[in-house]
C-alpha cells in the first residue's frame, strides 16, 4: 500500500509529461494529425494542392487614346474582373508560421469608359459620345509568401511577392454614339473602332501583396485554406503609359500533406 502510494505521483508526473509532449507534435500547424492513441502517426511539414478564385481589377493612370496623331481621350481610371487557378505548396517551418508558393493562370481584364465632350450640333441636340478600350490579358503569375497564425487560432496573416507575366493580348478601342438616339457616323454605324494593340504593355510586373486567410481541416492531412488578398503594383503595366493595376482577391486552397 505504502508502495503504491509513493509510485503514484511519478505516474501522474509521466502520465502529465506525455499528454503535454503529443498535444505539442499532435497539434502541429493546429490540427490533430493522431487516428487513434494506438496508432503510429507522422505530422506533415509539406503540403501540395490547387486554388481558385476571382479577381477584382482597378486601373489608374493616364492613358491616351490617339486617333491620326489627335489626342481624342484620356483615361484615368478603370476596372474588370477576373478568374485565378493553378497549383499551391505550403511549408510550415513550425507550428505557427509556413512558407506559401503559388503559379496561376489568370484572365486580367482591363475596362476603361469615358465619355467626350458634348458638342452642340443641329436641332437643337447635344452630341454625345463614349469612348471604350477593352483588354484582355492572359497571364500566368508566381507568387509566394510567409503566413503566421494570429491569437492562437486558425486565422493568419501574410505578406509576400507577386510575378505576373502577360502572354497574349486582345484589346479592342472604340467610340460610340449615346445621344441623340438614333445618331450615327457617317460610315452608317453608331460604334467605330481604332486600331489599337497596346503594344507598349509591359510584359512582367511585381506585386507586393497582403493576404489574410483561415485554415480548416478537412480530415486527416487534409485542410481548406480561403484567403483574401490585395495586390500593390510596383511597376507601371506600360512602358510609355502611367498605367497602375491594383487588385483585390478571393481564393479558395485545398492542401494534402506529403
Amino acid at each position: 500500500m505504502e508502495l503504491n502510494a509513493l509510485l503514484l505521483p511519478n505516474k501522474v508526473i509521466g502520465f502529465c509529461f506525455v499528454l503535454l509532449s503529443s498535444v505539442g507534435t499532435v497539434l502541429s500547424q493546429g490540427f490533430d494529425w493522431e487516428y487513434s492513441n494506438r496508432l503510429p502517426f507522422e505530422v506533415p511539414t509539406m503540403f501540395i494542392g490547387g486554388f481558385v478564385g476571382g479577381i477584382q481589377y482597378y486601373h489608374t493612370g493616364q492613358i491616351n487614346q490617339i486617333e491620326k496623331q489627335i489626342l481624342c481621350v484620356e483615361y484615368s481610371e478603370g476596372k474588370g474582373f477576373g478568374i485565378r487557378s493553378g497549383l499551391v505548396g505550403e511549408y510550415w517551418l513550425d507550428g505557427e508560421v509556413a512558407i506559401n508558393g503559388k503559379v496561376g493562370f489568370e484572365n486580367m481584364i482591363a475596362d476603361f469608359r469615358q465619355k467626350s465632350t458634348p458638342v452642340p450640333i443641329d436641332d437643337n441636340n447635344i452630341l454625345q459620345s463614349e469612348y471604350s478600350l477593352y483588354a484582355v490579358l492572359p497571364s500566368i503569375s508566381v507568387g509566394a509568401f510567409v503566413k503566421k497564425r494570429m491569437f492562437d487560432s486558425f486565422l493568419w496573416f501574410g505578406c509576400g511577392v507577386d510575378f505576373r507575366g502577360i502572354i497574349s493580348k486582345k484589346v479592342e478601342s472604340s467610340e460610340t454614339i449615346i445621344s441623340p438616339e438614333g445618331r450615327v457616323f457617317d460610315d452608317g454605324l453608331q460604334k467605330r473602332i481604332f486600331l489599337d494593340d497596346l503594344t507598349s504593355l509591359r510584359t512582367l510586373t511585381v506585386y507586393p501583396a497582403l493576404y489574410i486567410g483561415y485554415d480548416a481541416q478537412l480530415s486527416k492531412g487534409l485542410y481548406v485554406s480561403p484567403t483574401i488578398k490585395a495586390g500593390i503594383p510596383l511597376l507601371n503595366n506600360s512602358d510609355v503609359a502611367n498605367w497602375k493595376v491594383w487588385l483585390y482577391s478571393l481564393e479558395v486552397s485545398i492542401l494534402y500533406g506529403l
